[in-house]
């Protein structure tokens, strides 16, 4: 059984970004608008939201000015939200993909979602999320594209992880859709799956559901 986690909040519905370059979708539906003009832009945008930690402004003032959130930055603001959901007695499970981003997931059992949802959105405001959000698209959408499907089809087309025949559509029938029948892809391929939470989507597989 598929055991969906939703879709995060990657690429779009970033509270203050702007999509550019919106152009109409082409004849398979597929747009080439971005969320900003450069990741500078994105960061001098991210720097007027009114709930940035201490932290997020220090990371995000110099990278408005070099275009990039740093390894270094990354790792430091996803301990920084491991330590404080400790605090709050859950013990994350973390992948980490090829790209050096890390999948942060709850534990498998939960009694309380909605006391572990609180804790989550406690963490994400005391801490650095921005900095998690910023590195995340830079490895995971360096073309800024708006358009998940579009991010995670380039990913699974670029490591050569779909078959010659696939389009956008089939990417968007798995991520919005039930359909599960005639993939071009192996949705239990581990790079496949760094691909789609690249993209903003995070899935458990079959295997893992067992």
């Amino acid at each position: 059984m598929w055991k969906r986690l939703g879709l995060a909040a990657v690429t779009v519905g970033i509270a203050g970004v702007a999509l550019v370059g919106c152009a109409a979708p082409d004849e398979d539906g597929v747009s080439d608008a971005r969320v900003a003009e450069s990741f500078e832009a994105m960061y001098k945008q991210w720097l007027t939201e009114p709930d940035l930690t201490e932290m997020d402004r220090l990371v995000l003032d110099e990278a408005q000015r070099t275009g990039r959130v740093t390894q270094a930055q990354y790792q430091d603001a996803i301990d920084r939200l491991v330590s404080c959901m400790a605090d709050a007695g859950y013990a994350l499970q973390l992948t980490t993909y090829p790209s050096g981003v890390i999948e942060v997931q709850p534990p498998v059992a939960v009694p309380d979602g909605d006391a572990l949802m609180s804790s989550k959105h406690f963490c994400e405001k005391t801490t650095s999320i921005y900095a998690i959000m910023g590195y995340e698209m830079q490895q995971g959408n360096p073309q800024l594209y708006a358009d998940p499907t579009v991010v995670a089809f380039n990913c699974l087309q670029e490591a050569e992880l779909l078959i010659s025949t696939a389009t956008v559509d089939d990417v968007k029938r798995f991520m919005y859709s039930s359909e599960r029948d005639d993939l071009p892809f192996d949705p239990e391929d581990f790079g496949v799956k760094a691909c789609f939470y690249g993209a903003g989507m995070a899935y458990g597989t079959v295997a893992e559901a067992e």
